[in-house]
């Protein structure tokens, strides 16, 4: 059986809608990968770092 794998990506004012959509896939078995959102004050190298991975989540494929 294949594993199916989705990358969610949008804008953080859709972060609630993210965890509904995230939710539900992962209950069909769906890997989800999406942004990691944060309400708290993030330094330069924080912002930079989240970022990068979310660059990394979006193009990864699968060997």
């Amino acid at each position: 059986m294949a594993v199916k794998i989705v990358t969610l990506c949008g804008s953080r004012k859709y972060a609630a809608v993210f965890e509904t959509v995230e939710l539900a896939l992962s209950k069909q078995g769906v890997i989800v990968l999406k942004p990691a959102f944060s309400d708290e004050v993030l330094t330069p190298i924080e912002l930079q770092n989240l970022r990068q991975t979310h660059l990394k989540k979006s193009t990864w494929q699968m060997k």
